[in-house]
């Protein structure tokens, strides 16, 4: 009886922690098992508000991207130096590898704004005229 009621006490112990877990998931944050090869986020930019506003992976992987964008631009990861071309309302696509680890900033940079200004990058030209809205983190947990 003894073993039982420890058993049972074990099995309460683990659901809680479980559930415990589940109950601290952001609902705007994209839930990936970060144990998998690849991680596909989908996400919609609305009014220049990014839906989840944070991507979760881990180092080494490689990260797809589904993006819906009310307004065209470029989708920037800070810190991977990547920009993406964004369309209005055109589902976009695009893939990374995740081989730093780290918070990198996600930017948007909207094409024709009246607030444009030069990025502050060495190789500004006049091509590379753009505004930096932060709209979200991408997030690289070692792996």
């Amino acid at each position: 009886m003894h073993k039982y009621q420890i058993s049972v006490a074990a099995i309460a112990v683990i659901l809680m922690g479980v559930l415990g877990w589940q109950a601290v998931k952001s609902p705007n944050v994209v839930q990936e098992d970060v144990l998998l090869e690849n991680v596909t986020a989908e996400i919609s930019l609305n009014a220049r508000t990014l839906f989840p506003e944070e991507i979760l992976a881990s180092q080494h992987q490689k990260v797809t991207v589904h993006i819906l964008s009310d307004e065209s631009g470029e989708f920037h990861i800070a810190g991977y130096e990547r920009v993406f071309p964004l369309e209005k309302d055109t589902l976009s696509t695009f893939v990374f590898q995740a081989y730093r680890q780290g918070r990198f900033s996600l930017e948007f940079h909207p094409i024709g704004s009246e607030t444009e200004h030069m990025h502050d990058h060495e190789e500004n030209t006049a091509n590379h005229a753009h505004e930096d809205i932060h709209i979200g983190t991408l997030v690289v947990v070692p792996r």
